[in-house]
């Protein structure tokens, strides 16, 4: 360690003269050996050097690795936006190594820690600050609520889980309504795990779900095509009328065999084929009416 020491104190040395040609020469030394003993010279390069000779310091701290990042997290605190641009990069390429830091980082009570801390989450993408996003994605600052959001986008299908918890509470509609948005924006990615919300969620959570499928809609028909034969009857309700919603005429046929389909949903007391007639009305083709017409004949 001591030899690391005294091969090294010289390239810091030439780091701290302020000429942006010896620090070129210092960082170019520095890329090679990856010295952990370095971050805090190369940060500073970061905070009082030009922007180019930064990057490249930057570089060596992306390369350092996990040594680097508290360091860097502490760069995102700066007033000078191309100081924690710079730094929200090199954590970036640092990646699933900086995100324990990160989360601590979006825990402060500094906002703009906090913000700039979540945004790398999000293009990190790692699903270990889902919980901690959406929190944040409740927040009253406008700031942390938008970068929490966009971060989630980002994440994609592990969000999905908690977001239907957000859904499901009736009590919070703002956080309801930026829950449903975000659900939205994930798309396709989404459908796989609301797919197994329908038969593994709680009541409200699987209608939830299934009204999503419905707003979502694409490779969802599919397999809400095959929900309506599951030997679960909340499953095959949550389907019926997520495939309402879509009003996909593909499901008429598979609609109008759901009408003889007697059993009731625990959640709203109705029966899997008052569900299919709603959706075989808003669906509304000649089949569809035809159908209806006969069912309610019957009943």
């Amino acid at each position: 360690m001591m030899s690391m020491i005294a091969n090294t104190e010289p390239l810091f040395e030439k780091l701290r003269s302020g000429s942006p040609i010896v620090q070129r020469v210092a960082i170019s030394e520095l890329r090679l050996s990856c010295d952990p003993q370095a971050v805090e010279p190369l940060v500073n390069v970061i905070r009082t050097s030009s922007k180019g000779v930064g990057v490249e310091a930057a570089r060596v701290l992306a390369r350092i690795g996990e040594p680097s990042v508290s360091a860097l997290i502490q760069l995102l605190s700066e007033n000078n936006r191309d100081v924690w641009a710079l730094a929200s990069a090199t954590l970036l390429m640092i990646g699933k190594k900086a995100v324990p830091g990160l989360m601590e980082a979006a825990r402060s009570r500094n906002i703009q820690l906090q913000t700039l801390s979540i945004a790398v989450l999000g293009q990190i993408g790692d699903p270990r600050p889902v919980a901690l996003l959406v929190d944040a994605m409740q927040s009253e600052e406008q700031s942390l609520h938008t970068a929490a959001a966009v971060a989630l986008i980002r994440i994609g299908s592990s969000a999905v889980t908690p977001l239907l918890e957000v859904m499901a509470a009736f009590d919070k509609p703002t956080s309801r309504r930026t829950a449903i948005e975000i659900l939205k924006q994930i798309g396709e990615e989404a459908i796989d795990p609301l797919i197994h919300a329908l038969y593994e969620a709680s009541d409200l959570e699987r209608n939830q779900a299934a009204w999503m499928l419905g707003e979502i809609g694409g490779s969802a028909i599919e397999r809400l095509l095959n929900a309506l034969y599951s030997d679960d009857v909340q499953v095959r309700y949550a389907s019926a009328l997520a495939l309402g919603q879509m009003k996909t005429e593909v499901a008429v046929p598979d609609l109008i065999k759901r009408l003889d389909d007697m059993a009731a949903s625990g959640t709203t007391g109705k029966r899997v084929c008052d569900a299919a007639a709603s959706a075989l009305e808003r669906i509304n083709t000649a089949d569809a009416r035809t159908a209806i017409k006969g069912w309610r004949g019957q009943h």
